[in-house]
């Protein structure tokens, strides 16, 4: 369509493109095909557009996954204390759609697989209601730095320059080092090998804490109970 789009969905439209190619395996025809869609698309921006959107459509940039949510006021810096006793509230009587709002408005997809939608920086979350209790999922998003699996470490990357960068290792060889610095985007830093000082395991989690501060108590169970359903309206949770 022409028309109608704000300039963050243009870039996230172009960024998705971009990924795809990227990313995506399909036929012979399949990288040609986005590239034309791409081209068709670019047609119908003003120039303006044109140069405010010239890094993504050069391909220098993607995009997993954006959402345009509401904003929030700050509720409450949540601990695990003030939650933990009321837990069970998050396995009967939800609210299937204030669940699914909360985890929008958290930007959960952004990094998290929930499904058949999300990005790919963090562990899926599709199965988390099979493997974890309520109190754990709870944990895991109030204390992301607190157990952080080895598939998701992050390291502070140091080179002879002085620059310290900070992110998760995608690709490593004797030459190299790819570092995914933005939990919000698949584009990673080369650092070259003969260039770098130190490389160290970082404490942090890329997950930023706080997470919850935005949403009240009810909400925060509501999203509990959305994750663990796995999506499904159908689940228990919301009986």
């Amino acid at each position: 369509m022409p028309a109608g789009w704000t300039l963050d969905q243009r870039k996230a439209y172009f960024g998705w493109i971009n990924h795809a190619a990227t990313n995506y395996k399909g036929g012979a025809s399949f990288k040609k095909f986005l590239t034309r869609i791409k081209e068709d698309a670019a047609k119908s921006l003003t120039a303006e557009e044109k140069t405010a959107l010239d890094t993504v459509l050069k391909g220098d940039a993607t995009a997993v996954a954006v959402k345009t949510t509401k904003p929030r006021q700050f509720v409450r810096n949540w601990q695990m204390q003030d939650l933990l006793p009321e837990i069970e509230k998050a396995t009967a009587g939800r609210d299937f759609a204030k669940g699914k709002e909360a985890y929008e408005a958290a930007q959960c997809a952004a990094c998290h697989r929930f499904g058949q939608d999300g990005g790919a920086t963090g562990p899926d979350l599709t199965g988390v209601g099979n493997r974890f209790a309520p109190a754990d999922s709870l944990e895991a998003i109030l204390l992301p730095s607190k157990v952080i699996s080895d598939q998701y470490q992050t390291y502070l990357i140091e080179t002879a320059d002085g620059d310290v960068n900070t992110g998760r290792i995608t690709y490593e060889d004797d030459n190299k080092i790819e570092l995914a610095t933005n939990p919000f985007s698949t584009d990673t830093l080369s650092i070259a090998k003969k260039d770098l000082k130190a490389k160290t395991v970082s404490k942090v989690s890329m997950m930023p804490q706080g997470l919850l501060d935005q949403f009240s108590k009810e909400e925060i169970f509501d999203l509990i109970a959305y994750l663990r359903s796995a999506g499904d309206a159908k689940d228990k949770a919301f009986k």
